[in-house]
């Protein structure tokens, strides 16, 4: 059962519009952990995030990724991960799996179009997980890169694991 009109109320009079997230996106990096461990050599990542309730009537988001192995538009690698949506107590968002957590990070001002956010980051416990995702590459380019770039080096992802690493590139855009 899809919800396009989730919502979740936090303790403050702020409601965070679910839907703002949902539908196609482009991971346009993730961090040299990530690239060398859980998506090896995946090159042109996509995603699909869709909500639905869990067996126990709690709100959750599905994300679906699909990369290309070693660049090859023929080989396809697909997954689907279900994330349980949590707020905690600095009303910080969280998506929750099983063996791990993805914190939403809060960026002020985030571009809305066609009723979606432009881009978002979603970052680990720790710095060893990274993901940042963007509606439309060229566009994100053109205009929030240097920014997202700017405010990653800020949170101190610097090091050689941290470091943001393109997982998405023109050469997508091309094929």
């Amino acid at each position: 059962m899809m919800l396009p009109s989730l919502a979740l109320v936090l303790s403050q009079p702020t409601t965070i519009n679910v839907s703002l997230w949902m539908g196609p996106w482009i991971q346009v990096y993730s961090n040299y952990f990530v690239q060398s461990t859980t998506e090896i050599d995946w090159k042109c990542i996509t995603s699909n995030i869709s909500s639905s309730l869990n067996p126990h009537g709690k709100p959750q988001i599905a994300i679906r990724k699909k990369a290309w192995l070693h660049g090859i538009e023929d080989s396809e690698v697909n997954t689907l991960l279900y994330y349980n949506i949590t707020i905690r107590e600095d009303s910080a968002i969280q998506f929750k799996h099983l063996d791990f957590t993805l914190n939403l990070v809060y960026l002020e001002n985030v571009p809305i179009m066609d009723q979606k956010y432009e881009y978002m980051i979603l970052t680990g416990d720790s710095d060893a997980s990274l993901f940042v995702f963007a509606r439309d590459y060229i566009r994100f380019l053109r205009n929030y890169n240097s920014l997202l770039l700017q405010k990653l080096y800020e949170m101190n992802y610097t090091g050689v694991y941290s470091l943001p690493l393109y997982s998405y590139t023109n050469f997508c855009v091309k094929n």
